[in-house]
């Protein structure tokens, strides 16, 4: 019984933080409340895949004007369903809150499990302490609430890299088959299963430079394996990638016999021809780009590489990400490579080394070094008795309150929110007497199909996003009714977050982007010089105001004459030289005339500093109980709603609600 005292501690300890950190987040009196935009999709997949037993659903007619396919891995969205079959929706989204505790949970274990096989005790001690514990993504990912499918990743990539430490011994062909299935699940569980068999292959591949080649028999039956359940998946581009890393991995078994120079010709070759594949094909460099994001990206949280997490260099992430886990785990990645004579410490050194590099390029990553990360924690744990206590109280006793507090964050719709969508599902027309679509922010579409059971123009597939980017930053009103009536979107979703209001990356620079339109045409920063030096400021140019985004949600498609809003300034290299508020438009434009270099700005970004005339095509339907109060401007809700009135459109539905 002693033997199974510290992983049965783990895990209560591991389950217990999972659970009762976001417990009220979670279980509400508005009901089950997910964590995150994309725990909303699982909950409409679980639905259909309900519904529509045991078919497997293609399209879901609510993701997106003209529904959205659904060719993303169904495993974890399964195995929920097959664990409340016929139940009520409260029951399934109970069901859908518990799975990632429960799932990260059992990756603890797995944690312990390996660590003991690599060093005994001691390792398996600290790096299930490190697993279950660390502050970072696979914590925040295995919380209770946060329905994705990335913890499902992680228990199966980590099953992968148990049957990796197997591979020693096996000789006959049979014995390759727990491999190929730890493999073949993991295709069934993210589209992107690529990485993972990428990583198997060039672990497989450093093996060639190794005098004890593995059998070649075992990997033969695993890649067959991998192969078949790649090709039994859809047609999605990443599951295309899947298949052709599948099939490079059985590729590199089928040589495996040669004799040593040409079996590192032939792995050479295969990862040559990846490489010409990555570097010279449109397809290749669209992979490369995603583990580089920028740009329009930049705002999708989990693509942003981990140092440049908020735009600029920020060493402090890896303590918000690590915490006291990071200065075990370095030290251990240091003994580890004086190991790499051993084949399971060659593989642990080397599963961290690149999932730390993948971290470093996009934040998600930090999940997958998860576990390799906590098993070299447990390598320094090993050293003796002193370094395993410190280990113990550091990594445990050191990381609970910070991942208690990371876990305390709600990432659930507000109140607000959840009030503007259940007006949309009770006030607005059903869909059944006519398709229509909300025009709305890419992020807020899983809530808009899960909750409002209504059609979002975008959704975090980033689906339409240059679209949506285009029409609320639009100046026009003929472009922004046509991109209008090309979603067929009835109503348009206005909130709090979408505005500018000060320097720093934010949701309208994001749209900016995604819509190609220069930054310099919309605001600009100056400097104003004061008592403490030269101070950053944002003025806003006419184009930020006559945007859709301003003359609709800011001025409520009204029309405006500015008063005590209209700034003139003379700046030099971005110093304010003469800055002057004007009571009267027609005086500022005077000024602007009669003095070189003069620039016309606002310098609240809720009070336009131009005239703006009516657009009456947008009528405002929704207005928020929550009231945001932009400086001198009139207070707009935290979410409103706005019905659009187009020449083929339905006759109008409900008139403001408050």
């Amino acid at each position: 019984m002693r033997r199974f005292a510290a992983p049965f501690v783990l895990i209560v300890l591991a389950l217990a933080v999972r659970v009762f950190a976001p417990w009220q987040n979670v279980f509400t009196d508005s009901g089950v409340l997910l964590q995150e935009n994309d725990s909303w999709y699982h909950r409409r997949v679980v639905e259909l895949i309900q519904q529509q037993w045991p078919q497997r659903p293609r399209v879901d007619p609510l993701g997106q004007p003209g529904g959205a396919p659904l060719h993303h891995a169904m495993l974890f969205d399964y195995l929920v369903a097959a664990s409340c079959p016929g139940c009520g929706e409260r029951a399934r989204d109970a069901a859908l809150a518990a799975a990632p505790p429960v799932l990260g949970t059992l990756a603890v274990a797995v944690a312990w499990l390996i660590g003991r096989r690599l060093g005994g005790d001691r390792t398996a001690l600290a790096a299930g302490l490190a697993m279950g514990l660390t502050p970072g993504t696979f914590a925040m990912v295995s919380q209770l609430g946060y329905s994705d499918h990335h913890v499902l990743e992680v228990l199966v990539s980590s099953w992968v890299f148990w049957e990796l430490l197997r591979l020693e011994g096996l000789h006959r062909w049979q014995e390759g088959w727990r491999l190929g299935l730890a493999l073949a699940v993991f295709c069934f569980t993210w589209a992107g299963a690529a990485m993972l068999l990428a990583v198997t292959g060039l672990f497989l591949l450093s093996e060639v430079l190794r005098r004890d080649r593995l059998a070649a028999a075992p990997l033969r039956l695993a890649a067959a394996i991998a192969v078949a359940a790649s090709f039994s998946l859809g047609g999605q581009l990443w599951q295309e990638y899947t298949r052709l890393a599948a099939l490079g991995l059985l590729a590199l078994t089928l040589v495996w016999n040669l004799p040593r120079r040409l079996l590192l010709g032939a792995g050479l070759a295969i990862a040559a021809a990846g490489a010409i594949f990555l570097a010279g094909t449109s397809e290749g460099l669209a992979i490369v780009r995603r583990l580089f994001p920028g740009g329009s990206r930049a705002l999708v949280a989990e693509l942003r590489p981990l140092l440049y997490y908020e735009g600029t260099l920020d060493l402090s992430m890896l303590w918000t990400e690590f915490g006291f886990t990071l200065p075990f785990a370095l030290a251990g990645w240091i003994l580890a490579a004086l190991q790499l004579r051993e084949r399971a410490w060659r593989l642990t050194w080397g599963w961290a080394t690149v999932f730390s590099a993948f971290t470093l390029m996009q934040f998600r990553m930090s999940a997958y070094a998860m576990l390799p990360l906590a098993l070299l924690a447990g390598r320094t744990a090993s050293v003796s008795r002193n370094m395993a206590l410190a280990c113990l109280l550091c990594v445990g006793l050191g990381n609970l309150p910070l991942v208690t507090r990371r876990l305390h964050q709600n990432l659930a719709p507000t109140p607000e929110v959840l009030h503007a969508l259940a007006w949309l599902r009770d006030d607005t027309p059903p869909l059944e007497q006519g398709a229509y679509s909300i025009q709305n922010w890419w992020d807020t579409g899983y809530w808009i199909s899960s909750l409002a059971r209504r059609i979002p123009a975008s959704n975090p597939t980033q689906f339409q996003a240059r679209q949506a980017a285009l029409f609320y930053t639009s100046t026009g009103r003929a472009e922004a009714l046509q991109l209008l009536r090309a979603n067929g979107a009835r109503y348009v979703w206005f909130d709090h977050r979408l505005p500018m209001r000060s320097a720093g990356f934010n949701h309208f620079q994001a749209m900016l982007e995604w819509a190609e339109r220069r930054q310099e045409d919309y605001f600009i920063t100056l400097f104003r010089p004061g008592p403490q030096g030269l101070q950053p400021l944002v003025f806003f140019k006419p184009a930020y105001y006559q945007s859709v985004l301003g003359r609709v949600y800011l001025h409520r498609a009204r029309a405006f004459t500015p008063r005590d809003s209209t700034t003139v300034i003379v700046a030099k290299d971005s110093v304010i030289v003469s800055e002057k508020i004007y009571t009267r438009y027609e005086d500022a434009i005077d000024a602007v005339k009669q003095t070189p270099g003069a620039m016309l700005l606002g310098h609240d970004a809720a009070v336009s500093c131009v005239p703006l005339e009516p657009w009456p095509e947008f009528e405002q339907v929704y207005l928020s109980p929550v009231r945001i109060k932009e400086r001198d401007g009139e207070p707009v809700g935290a979410v409103d709603l706005y019905e659009v009135r187009q020449p083929a459109a339905a006759p109008a539905g409900k008139r403001v609600a408050r």
